[in-house]
Order: structure tokens, then C-alpha cells, then sequence
């Protein structure tokens, strides 16, 4: 018999993105960021893996010249780090299981964050770029006791507790997934009309932005 120990009252996970636009003479005006989280082993409704937006509303960044550098915050709340802390558990029960009956058979990774960005070029092109992190494992950024064992301080294996702080370990930017497009008003609109319910300030600067 199995039990679940109950899950602190408030989980937060935040992350500060920096990026630039490292194009010669290029600039961007209203840059958009957005970010969620991707489950590997829940799917939605249409059976899709299923996305668990930021709990923060999407940064918004008037221009930025070339080469300009600039910091978006992400956050997340307890009910979206909870299904997070899920998953790299499960993948790493699921490689326990591929190695004892077929070991040939691709690696389970946990969750990915995805982030990603809207912004208009010079000539007035709404493009959107994405970038896929994969969460390979969590670990205490106070480590209760110092070991040479990596499991001796990482979630999983061992169990998060009341007054934990963890970090989450992610994958290269060299090897995650980029990808870069051309795209429309109407997508733009699409994508970030979900906000504009919770801040009438986004839905007037989208207005603009998109007119």
C-alpha cells in the first residue's frame, strides 16, 4: 500500500529568461514572451501533451535595438509545479522499467519548458521564435547533507518538504530544439487573447500593436 505524502500549501517556480537579437542593423518593436510548461505523460483534451501556461502574464518589451539584451521573469504556481515535481519521477520509473525489458528503447525525459516570443521586425513582419528546454531533474539549492551521489540531493528520488528550495536543471541551449517563423496578427491575437481577460492594459496594447 502506497500513500501520498500532502503537498506543501504553496509551491513557486521562477525563472529569469535573457535574450537578444544578435542580427546586424536589425531591431524589434513589442516583444512578447511567453512561457509554459509541456507534460510529457498528461495529454489534453485533443490528445496533445498538455501545456500548463505561466502564471505570470506575458512580458512585453517596447523595442529593442540589435544586439540589446533584456530579462523577462517566468513563474509559475503550486498547481503547475506540482504536475512539474510528477514528472521527472515518472520518466525516471519509466527508464527503470525500459532497461529491465527493452533496452533499446528511447530515453523518457521529463517535462520541457518552452518559451516563447512575438515580436514585429522593421518591416512590420510579426515573427515567432521557440525555444524547448527539457527539465532533466530537480535539486536542492540548499543540499541538506554533502555527497559524490547526484541522487543524494535531487528530486527525484529523494521527496520535496515543507521549506525546500530546489532549482531545476536544465538541458543545453546548444542541443534545444530552436525554431524560428514568420507568422500573423491573427496568430498573434490568437495566442495571447487568453490574457487580456486578467489585464485590460495588455488587451489595449495589443489593439495597437496588431491595427
Amino acid at each position: 500500500m502506497s500513500t501520498t505524502k500532502p503537498f506543501p500549501r504553496r509551491r513557486q517556480f521562477s525563472c529569469l529568461t535573457t535574450f537578444s537579437f544578435s542580427w546586424p542593423n536589425e531591431s524589434s518593436r513589442y516583444v512578447y514572451t511567453l512561457a509554459d510548461i509541456e507534460l510529457q505523460f498528461s495529454e489534453d483534451s485533443a490528445g496533445n501533451k498538455k501545456l500548463l501556461p505561466a502564471s505570470s502574464l506575458p512580458g512585453f518589451t517596447q523595442a529593442l535595438s540589435a544586439e540589446e539584451e533584456t530579462d523577462i521573469n517566468i513563474h509559475f504556481e503550486t498547481s503547475e509545479v506540482k504536475a512539474l515535481i510528477c514528472e521527472p519521477r515518472k520518466a525516471s520509473e519509466k527508464n527503470w522499467e525500459r532497461l529491465r525489458t527493452n533496452p533499446s528503447h528511447h530515453h523518457y525525459t521529463g517535462a520541457k519548458l518552452i518559451v516563447r516570443v512575438f515580436f514585429k521586425n522593421l518591416m512590420g513582419q510579426w515573427c515567432e521564435s521557440t525555444i524547448s528546454y527539457e527539465i532533466a531533474w530537480l535539486a536542492y539549492k540548499n543540499p541538506p547533507q554533502k555527497t559524490h551521489s547526484l541522487n543524494e540531493n535531487t528530486i527525484p528520488p529523494k521527496e520535496i518538504r515543507e521549506g525546500d528550495e530546489f532549482k531545476a536543471v536544465l538541458s543545453s541551449h546548444h542541443i534545444a530544439p530552436f525554431v524560428f517563423a514568420m507568422t500573423t496578427d491573427k496568430h498573434v491575437i490568437d495566442v495571447l487573447q487568453g490574457y487580456t481577460d486578467e489585464s485590460p492594459w495588455l488587451s489595449a496594447v495589443l489593439k495597437d500593436n496588431c491595427t
